[in-house]
């Protein structure tokens, strides 16, 4: 119709694309079907194979095996005697071994105890799945079982107990003390010999049996001093000992008991001072116990006559520590190397003599030398913080900038 406005054509509107339907996406972890990946054999996020045990390790592990099944610990050894007796031709699983917390501390392997045992004259052989090791004789000769065997393993904790009963001071018990003498004398005559570092803490009155207890301030080397006390008062001199457990309990009881008190008190501060973290030729130690710990391994892990590798770190902690010997600039003078050698002498008669470190001079020479006296004057120091101050001179020096070198 004329007239009519113009109609514009209707735009059919846009349609969206429409996407295909997609499945809803499953979690891998969720999937039945789903299985992990298996790593590649070459994967660089593999772990990394166990690192083989040195020589020196493989020789302490050797040792420590070979003590086991000696004639030594069987004869007083019940568990490995018993263990070792059950089998026909005295064979012994690995396992059994392995159970031992020495064994467990050197955290060592089937394959390390195979590797450490090749040059041992100890068996081993395979049966099934387990390790087996004997005696080179088998079963043959196993040495008679002490019968008292079960009572012989507490020694060693009650020896430890005995070596720390007086960390709080020592407590010496005077007896047969005369009528005319009071414990004033006796305090004074004990006083005038103690070092400086040292007083006498309490002293009883003497008692209607003659007995007087002493208790002393903790000083370094005070067990020692005890032993070795000759005390005597207006020309007369008291018989003397130093006390240990029940009666170390019973004198225990004669003290007031903040004197008690103070000597546990001092007791837990000597034996933290024990557990001080030590640092020597650059190597850092829990204690001083791992530090003799180490020393010890080191002389297990050589033969009578071997040398020690110089610039290696054992020889360098070895010579730290002699630096501490009391007569060290004496001792180390001219010194070209150091071994492990027998000391020519027992610690008690008829024992096979013990091993220790040598000097070797530059003229062939050689010479022991006492690690119980370096421990002695190290473990001092220790205490007194000096080792401390020395390291952190050492330290000090370290990060000391350098001068420009002039061209």
């Amino acid at each position: 119709m004329a007239g009519s406005p113009k109609q514009s054509p209707k735009q059919s509107p846009k349609k969206s694309p429409v996407k295909a339907p997609t499945s809803p996406k499953v979690s891998p972890k969720l999937s039945p079907k789903a299985s992990p990946k298996k790593r590649p054999a070459d994967d660089s996020t593999a772990p990394p194979a166990k690192k083989a045990k040195t020589a020196e390790q493989c020789a302490v592990i050797r040792k420590q095996i070979e003590y086991y099944l000696s004639d030594k610990n069987l004869s007083g050894d019940k568990f490995f005697h018993e263990k070792i007796s059950e089998d026909k031709d005295g064979w012994l699983g690995l396992t059994v071994i392995q159970s031992c917390n020495k064994i467990k501390a050197l955290n060592c392997s089937n394959d390390d105890i195979q590797m450490s045992l090749i040059e041992s004259a100890l068996e081993v052989k395979k049966d099934g799945e387990e390790f087996l090791v004997r005696r080179p004789d088998g079963k043959g000769s196993l040495p008679k079982l002490d019968p008292n065997a079960s009572r012989a393993r507490p020694r060693v904790d009650a020896e430890k107990k005995r070596q720390h009963a007086h960390d709080g001071g020592v407590l010496i018990r005077i007896a047969d003390v005369p009528e005319e003498i009071t414990w004033v004398p006796i305090k004074n005559a004990l006083k005038e010999l103690l070092p400086e570092s040292a007083r006498v803490q309490f002293a009883t009155t003497v008692s209607e049996k003659g007995t007087c207890v002493i208790l002393c301030s903790p000083f370094d080397g005070d067990i020692e001093f005890a032993a070795a006390l000759k005390l005597v008062v207006d020309g007369q001199t008291l018989k003397h000992e130093l006390v240990h457990g029940q009666q170390l309990q019973d004198c225990l009881t004669e003290l007031p008991k903040h004197v008690q008190k103070r000597r546990e008190v001092q007791a837990k501060q000597r034996q933290k001072k024990r557990m001080k973290p030590v640092i020597l030729a650059g190597q850092k130690f829990a204690n001083i116990a791992t530090v003799r710990g180490k020393v010890k391994e080191i002389i297990m892990a050589r033969k009578d006559g071997q040398m020690l590798i110089e610039g290696s770190p054992d020889t360098a902690l070895i010579r730290a520590i002699m630096d501490f010997h009391p007569r060290a600039a004496e001792k180390i003078k001219n010194v070209k190397g150091i071994k492990v050698d027998v000391s020519g002498h027992a610690a008690t008669p008829g024992a096979k003599p013990s091993r220790c470190f040598h000097i070797v001079k530059e003229d062939k020479t050689t010479e022991d030398i006492s690690m119980v006296k370096c421990f002695i004057e190290l473990e001092t120091k220790l205490n007194d913080g000096e080792l401390d101050e020395k390291e952190e001179k050492k330290e000090e020096k370290k990060e000391e900038p350098k001068s420009p070198k002039k061209a």
